[in-house]
């Protein structure tokens, strides 16, 4: 997080919530750990949606397959 304080990135969501954090007067921490926070949100969706795509583009892949979580009969 400390980069995005360095850079500065004018169009990055992240930035731009936690300089409207700083800016109503939160302390350091608290904006700094909700700006972690949106970003992880923002990165696992990222993450989860990709994924989702590999599996709609490879939807037989033995990767995909939930036989480890069945339960052997």
């Amino acid at each position: 997080m400390g980069a995005y304080l360095q850079q500065s990135p004018q169009d990055e969501p992240v930035y731009q919530f936690m300089n409207k954090k700083r800016s109503e007067g939160k302390s350091y921490r608290v904006y700094m750990m909700a700006s972690s926070n949106k970003f992880l949100h923002i990165y696992y969706a990222t993450v989860k949606a990709y994924l989702n795509s590999l599996k709609q583009d490879y939807p037989h892949s033995e990767y995909w397959s939930d036989r480890r979580f069945k339960k052997e009969t």
